[in-house]
């Protein structure tokens, strides 16, 4: 094994399919939509799934989308998927939110025409808005540059009127939050506190609850949790993965690439005594193994007639 083997090298990138993942949060993602499906209130929801940067929350939200469109058509929401760290400047962001929800509920006719008329509308005004996040949503609209014939609150009203009509939920899954910077994070939160709590939608939200409180300390006089605790109905800490289901993901992916090692260098006695004693305190996230699984791949073939596996394994992991 003398060359790089491009196949050896996994992405480090959101999972789709629940049945192709080896962690255990396909169960999780499972009762998560069942639970969006059944339990939106009339008056909306919105819920945030916790947890640090490579811990697999984009691929929770993959998985939760997944479960909500393979529903009965009479049970399945309308899914809205929103990546705010796609768009740059405070009035693009705001206007690339509202424009996503507004054609998440199609085109053309049909019983959403006139919402998605009103949010498409809505979205014109609300950018407009100097600082949204420092005004309470009552008083959103007096400092508005806006035309005379419509108001915030009017299409509010008109959004929400049609909202309730409407025979389907809407879940709004909006992800890299966390990415944003800090004016973005007040912007974002600003506009779906004070504007965008419509009826029968929920937010379904995912990001690191340290930085974004963080970033939002001081928004109105409070201190960042406060603030989250003001918008967020329902705080969700990403499930752990099983140790030993790191392990054997681990395992799994070393046995791939060093499938074609002489039993002299593989040495497995020697690895479990590594990995007990050091590498396994290194591995905590599905994102650490395929760092170190790539890291491996990459070099690997440059030194494989040389070179002992749970040497190579532990160097790499150091």
């Amino acid at each position: 094994m003398s060359d790089i083997d491009v196949d050896m090298l996994l992405p480090d990138s959101p999972l789709d399919d629940p049945d192709a993942y080896a962690l255990n949060f396909a169960p999780f993602a499972k009762r998560l939509a069942d639970c969006v499906s059944e339990m939106i209130p009339v008056a909306g929801l919105v819920i945030a799934i916790n947890g640090t940067w490579g811990s697999g929350k984009s691929t929770i939200l993959n998985f939760v989308d997944h479960y909500l469109r393979d529903l009965d058509e009479d049970k399945a929401p309308i899914v809205v998927r929103f990546n705010p760290w796609w768009f740059t400047g405070r009035e693009d962001l705001v206007l690339q939110f509202f424009d996503h929800l507004q054609r998440g509920l199609g085109n053309g006719e049909g019983e959403y025409k006139e919402v998605r008329e009103a949010l498409a509308r809505l979205a014109g005004l609300v950018s407009k808005l100097p600082v949204p996040y420092l005004k309470e949503g009552g008083d959103i609209a007096k400092d508005l540059l806006k035309p005379k014939w419509e108001t915030v609150p009017g299409l509010k009203e008109k959004i929400a009127n049609g909202l309730k009509g409407l025979d389907r939920r809407v879940v709004v899954m909006i992800d890299d939050i966390d990415r944003l910077d800090k004016e973005e994070i007040r912007v974002l939160f600003g506009a779906i506190k004070g504007v965008a709590d419509f009826p029968n939608v929920c937010y379904l939200m995912a990001f690191d609850r340290g930085l974004v409180a963080h970033a939002l300390a001081d928004v109105q006089c409070r201190n960042g949790e406060d603030y989250l605790a003001k918008i967020i109905q329902v705080p969700i800490p990403l499930p752990t993965p099983l140790r030993t289901a790191l392990d054997n993901f681990l395992v799994s992916e070393l046995n791939r690439i060093f499938r074609e090692t002489s039993e002299e260098l593989l040495d497995e006695d020697r690895f479990r005594s590594f990995y007990t004693q050091g590498i396994r305190h290194f591995i905590r996230t599905s994102r650490d193994v395929l760092r170190l699984v790539n890291s491996i791949a990459f070099s690997y073939g440059a030194v494989s007639d040389d070179v002992k596996c749970p040497d190579y394994v532990a160097a790499k992991s150091s």
